[in-house]
């Protein structure tokens, strides 16, 4: 029995209803400071560098801590981190709002680094803990599961600055972090009892981590994912400005980027149950070449000298959300699955370390996006519709590569010969054996009868499918059994 068929479909269904709540309240509390608090900090004295080292603070701990956390993780467990973690972040939520009550401009700014710093560490804790409960439990479906939770994050990433201008204007700076920040750690509290309690202090994650890193596969992978996030930061950050060469107000901005957002919604739910069933990597290539092509239409072609219109803002961001949800959704799936298919291992310390390195890899962007988009946009030269289509040649560079290596990967495999590895790990070379016939057996062989069996395990249960073996049986009718890796 594999460990995600351990939880019934009810238990299952109950996780997964709670996990939507929490990423919903993840978007939400993520988001919320945006309409009023770099308005705060002005009044405070801050200037906007200060402000954004404050907000960058936040990725910045989760790209340092994430990989840490993965370690730790089997030895200590995803309830006991998911409780820890998410009770640090409702705790610093609520200490933003006392920023308020700073007496000085120094002290308000310390303060904010150390409480969006601390803050997190929290988020990392509880995004690995999470992470790696929803691979255990979904490990036959990761990326509609991950499709599925991706509706509710956006939701709250679309309702967070809109709760948070609504509480502030009712009772001031404190209101709107005391309000999440409160409702965070109850929830926090309650889906404790709920998740189950997973751990594993047999595995080594350290080991896992540093066989991970060593796949260049991988990197190919984590760097689509930065790539994808570091532009999607670069979106938000600049889109309000390159607007009102349209003269489109605050409201109508604010709607026009719901449509990245609804977009990469609607299609992550498609991506991520066609994704387990046909294939992750051709959704991830798919999705970089979408991307280049939505950044070229948002930035209307520069190199082309075409007038910058509105609808080419509109096409481009839906493009962008588009291939946004056909990166992002099976990209920790696709890690997963080379794992397991490479022997690096398919247990709690690869399911941990994958997440860790996913997280770690998407906070990377969020660092990178605003300051490397920010400094392109700020060159008279250069402005908004070159540094976005910059970023696209950057998405179709990768595409490229990615493509390559797929193509000499299959090259590779379909010359590698075939191994089988018997129980004491003896490698044995047998590259003809698929092309020989039970009507002529290979040389020495011929006292020997080698069949197809329905693998069992030492109780009798059956082991995973993709995990097929062979039994051989000699004339004394001793068995072997010799399990196929690929």
């Amino acid at each position: 029995m594999t460990e995600s068929q351990k939880y019934s479909v009810k238990n299952r269904r109950i996780v997964m209803a709670i996990l939507c709540f929490i990423y919903l309240l993840w978007g939400i509390s993520y988001s919320l400071p945006v309409p009023f608090f770099p308005r705060e900090a002005i009044k405070r004295g801050l200037n906007l560098f200060e402000i954004g080292v404050v907000f960058a603070m936040y990725p910045f701990a989760v790209f340092i801590t994430s990989s840490i956390w993965a370690i730790l993780l089997p030895t200590i467990g995803t309830q006991f981190m998911f409780w820890a973690g998410i009770t640090i972040e409702g705790g610093c939520t609520i200490l933003l709002g006392a920023l308020t009550y700073m007496p000085s401009r120094a002290t308000f700014l310390t303060m904010a680094l150390l409480i969006r710093f601390v803050e997190g560490i929290g988020a990392s804790i509880q995004a690995v803990a999470i992470e790696s409960t929803i691979i255990i439990i979904y490990r036959d479906r990761i990326a509609s599961a991950k499709g599925f939770l991706e509706i509710f994050q956006g939701l709250g990433y679309a309702v967070g600055p809109l709760l948070g201008a609504c509480l502030y204007h009712i009772g001031g700076f404190f209101l709107p972090f005391a309000g999440i920040g409160g409702l965070t750690i109850v929830a926090g509290t309650f889906t404790t009892f709920i998740l189950p309690k997973i751990t594993d202090k047999h595995v080594t994650p350290w080991k896992s981590m540093i066989k991970l890193l060593k796949q260049f596969y991988l990197f190919l992978i984590c760097l689509a994912v930065f790539i994808q996030v570091s532009a999607q930061t670069f979106i938000e950050t600049n889109y309000s400005i390159r607007l009102t060469v349209f003269h489109v107000g605050v409201i109508k901005a604010a709607a026009i980027l719901l449509i990245s957002a609804g977009c990469y919604a609607a299609v992550g739910v498609v991506v991520g149950f066609t994704s387990d069933r046909f294939g992750y990597r051709k959704f991830i290539l798919s999705g970089l070449l979408v991307i280049a092509i939505g950044l070229q239409i948002l930035a209307s072609f520069p190199y082309f000298n075409i007038k910058a219109e509105l609808w080419h803002f509109l096409i481009g961001t839906g493009l962008y959300g588009i291939g946004a949800g056909a990166v992002m959704i099976p990209a920790s799936a696709e890690m997963v699955r080379f794992a397991s298919a490479n022997n690096i291992g398919d247990d709690l310390g690869v399911y941990s370390s994958v997440a860790g390195i996913f997280k770690a890899s998407q906070s990377l962007g969020m660092i990178c996006g605003p300051s490397i988009g920010s400094s392109l946009t700020s060159i008279s030269a250069v402005g908004f519709s070159w540094a976005s289509s910059i970023f696209g040649f950057v998405a179709i560079l990768h595409f490229l590569i990615y493509a390559m290596y797929i193509l000499y990967e299959k090259k590779c495999m379909a010359e590698k010969p075939m191994k089988l590895v018997d129980e004491y790990g003896m490698y044995e070379r047998l590259s003809d054996i698929m092309e020989t016939d039970e009507d002529d057996p290979l040389p020495g062989t011929e006292d020997l009868h080698i069949e197809k069996v329905k693998p069992e395990n030492t109780d009798g249960t059956n082991v995973q499918a993709d995990r097929p073996q062979l039994r051989r049986i000699d004339s004394s009718q001793e068995e072997l059994f010799i399990n196929a890796k690929t």
